[in-house]
């Protein structure tokens, strides 16, 4: 699975990819950081122009989500892309 997030300036980001577990479960709206990095850590001076440049989305822009966009692929079954609403907290 691959998660991309459209921001609500209508920049579009990578936001994470893994596999289901066991259940065929998948947390696509959580962000996988060390717990020895604090977020604030993550930010850096200034973001890039385009939006592009950020290997991924970063723990204090998930405000910023408009939609997630979720790319399943599946050897047996095909692939489907579903678009979703981000959570509410």
């Amino acid at each position: 699975m691959k998660v991309y997030v459209r921001l609500k300036n209508g920049t579009v980001r990578f936001f994470k990819d893994g596999y289901t577990d066991l259940r065929g479960r998948f947390d696509y709206t959580s962000l996988n950081v060390p717990e020895s990095v604090h977020p604030a850590a993550l930010i850096s001076e200034g973001a890039p122009a385009n939006g592009l440049d950020y290997q991924m989305l970063k723990p204090t822009e998930l405000i910023h989500v408009e939609k997630l966009s979720i790319l399943l692929l599946s050897d047996t079954n095909g692939t489907a892309i579903r678009e979703v609403n981000p959570p509410k907290d």
